[in-house]
C-alpha cells in the first residue's frame, strides 16, 4: 500500500496523463490547473481554471511558486523525490523524459535501470547495447574493442581511415591541379602572349598528385598533339607507374605518330614489364594496324616472354569491306570470321591474311641473328627446340 501510494504522484506526470500548472502556496498546499493571466506584469494576482473547471483567484503574497506545465525541468525536480527507486520507477522516468525532451536525465535513469536490473531489455537497447555472442555488448564498445575506430558514420580500421584521408587529400590536390591545367593550356591555346608562360608552369609540374590530371588530358583524342607532347614530358620525369596503362594506349590508337613514339620511348625508360603485358593481346586485335603497332612496340622493349604470341602475329586474318559501288576498301572486322565473299549487290566482304611486318622485326630484334621470316611453323620448331632441356647422356665412356 505506502508503495502504491509513492507511485500516484508519478504516474500523474507519466505519457497519458493529463499536465498543468501547479500552483505551490504558501499555507503549503497546492493548486492544479491553468494559469489564465502567466504575462501579468508587474504582478499582482494568480488566475487559475482548476482541473475541475472552477476559477480562482489568489493574491500574490499567497503564492509561494508557479511551475509551468510546459516547463520539464521544473516538474523533474518536482516529481523526482516521488519516484520509486526501483529499476520499473527509473524506467518511467526515463520514458517520461524522453517524451518532455530531457535525454541528459533519461540516461541517468536508463543506467540506473540496468544497474539495478542488468537484464533489463528495453533499457538496454535504449542505451545502444545488443546482445552479441550472449553477451550485452555496446556497438561502440564491440567494435573498439577490435581495434576499429568511428569515421563518417562507419567502422573502420586505422589503416582504412588513413588511407581514405590520403585519398581525400589526393582528390582535393588533384581537383587544383585541374583548374591550373586548364588555365594554363588556355594561355597556350589562345596564344594573347602568355603561351611560353603556359607552357612552363606545365613543364615545371614535379608533384605526383598532377599525374591523374595529365594522364586524363593526354587521353583526350580531341587535345592538340602539341600539348600531348608537352604532358608525355612532364610525366615521363615523374616516372609514375600510374601513367604506363595510358602510355601504352596512346602507343595503340593515338592518331598522331609523334605522340605515339614519345609514349613508347618513355615506356622505354619505365614500365615496360607491364607494357609488353598490355601490348601482347593487341597482337590478335581485329585491326590490323593495332597488331602491327603492338608489335612494333613488343620489338622496342624487346622482352622475350612475347616470343610464342609474336611467332603467332606473323600472319593474322582480318575481314574487309569492299562496298558495292566501288571506291575505298573500307576496314571491318570480325575476330572469329565468316567464311568468303558476300553475295548480292551490297557490299562485299573477303578475308585477308596479312603479313605483320613490324611482328617480325620484333622477332627479330629480340632474337637477334634468327630470322625465318613469316614461316610459322619454322618459327615454332625453332623455339621448341631452343627451349627443350638437351638429355646427358649417362652411358660410362670406353
Amino acid at each position: 500500500m505506502p508503495y502504491r501510494l509513492i507511485l500516484i504522484p508519478l504516474l500523474m506526470v507519466l505519457p497519458g496523463v493529463v499536465r498543468a500548472d501547479v500552483i505551490h502556496l504558501t499555507t503549503g498546499g497546492e493548486v492544479r490547473g491553468e494559469l489564465l493571466n502567466p504575462k501579468e506584469s508587474p504582478r499582482k494576482s494568480y488566475e487559475i481554471l482548476t482541473l475541475d473547471g472552477i476559477r480562482m483567484t489568489f493574491g500574490k503574497r499567497q503564492v509561494q511558486r508557479v511551475v509551468r506545465s510546459q516547463d520539464p525541468e521544473a516538474l523533474y525536480e518536482e516529481y523526482l523525490p516521488q519516484m520509486p527507486a526501483s529499476a520499473e520507477g527509473n524506467w518511467k522516468m526515463a520514458e517520461w523524459c524522453l517524451k518532455t525532451g530531457l535525454l541528459g536525465k533519461r540516461t541517468t535513469h536508463l543506467e540506473t535501470v540496468v544497474r539495478l536490473d542488468p537484464d533489463h531489455e528495453p533499457a538496454r537497447r535504449a542505451l545502444g547495447y545488443q546482445m552479441i555472442n550472449g553477451k550485452w555488448q555496446k556497438r561502440t564498445e564491440y567494435w573498439e574493442n577490435r581495434g576499429y575506430i568511428r569515421h563518417k558514420g562507419d567502422w573502420k580500421l586505422p589503416q582504412e581511415v588513413a588511407r581514405d584521408e590520403a585519398n581525400e587529400a589526393r582528390e582535393a590536390e588533384e581537383i587544383e591541379w585541374r583548374k591550373r591545367l586548364k588555365m594554363w593550356r588556355s594561355w597556350i591555346l589562345k596564344q594573347r602572349g602568355k603561351q611560353g608562360e603556359g607552357a612552363q608552369n606545365i613543364s615545371n609540374i614535379r608533384e605526383l598528385s598532377a599525374v591523374q590530371p595529365l594522364l586524363d588530358l593526354l587521353d583526350d583524342d580531341q587535345e592538340p598533339p602539341q600539348l600531348k607532347l608537352l604532358y608525355i614530358s612532364v610525366l615521363a620525369e615523374l616516372k609514375s607507374p600510374v601513367s604506363t596503362g595510358i602510355f601504352a594506349k596512346r602507343v595503340l590508337h593515338d592518331s598522331e605518330a609523334r605522340v605515339r613514339d614519345a609514349c613508347l620511348s618513355a615506356l622505354e625508360k619505365h614500365g615496360s614489364t607491364v607494357a609488353v603485358d598490355i601490348f601482347i593481346p593487341h597482337l590478335t586485335d581485329k585491326n590490323n594496324m593495332v597488331v602491327n603497332r603492338a608489335g612494333l612496340a613488343i620489338g622496342r622493349l624487346k622482352d622475350a616472354r612475347a616470343t610464342v604470341p609474336l611467332i603467332e602475329a606473323l600472319t593474322t586474318e582480318h575481314k574487309y569491306v569492299i562496298p558495292g559501288q566501288g571506291g575505298n576498301i573500307g576496314a571491318s572486322f570480325d575476330k572469329n570470321g565468316g567464311g568468303g565473299l558476300s553475295t548480292g549487290g551490297g557490299p562485299k566482304v573477303i578475308r585477308r591474311v596479312m603479313q605483320n611486318r613490324a611482328v617480325l622485326n620484333a622477332l627479330s630484334t629480340i632474337h637477334s641473328g634468327v630470322n625465318y621470316q613469316f614461316d610459322k611453323e619454322k618459327w615454332r620448331h625453332w623455339y621448341e627446340h631452343k627451349n627443350t632441356p638437351q638429355q646427358l647422356s649417362l652411358r660410362r665412356t670406353e
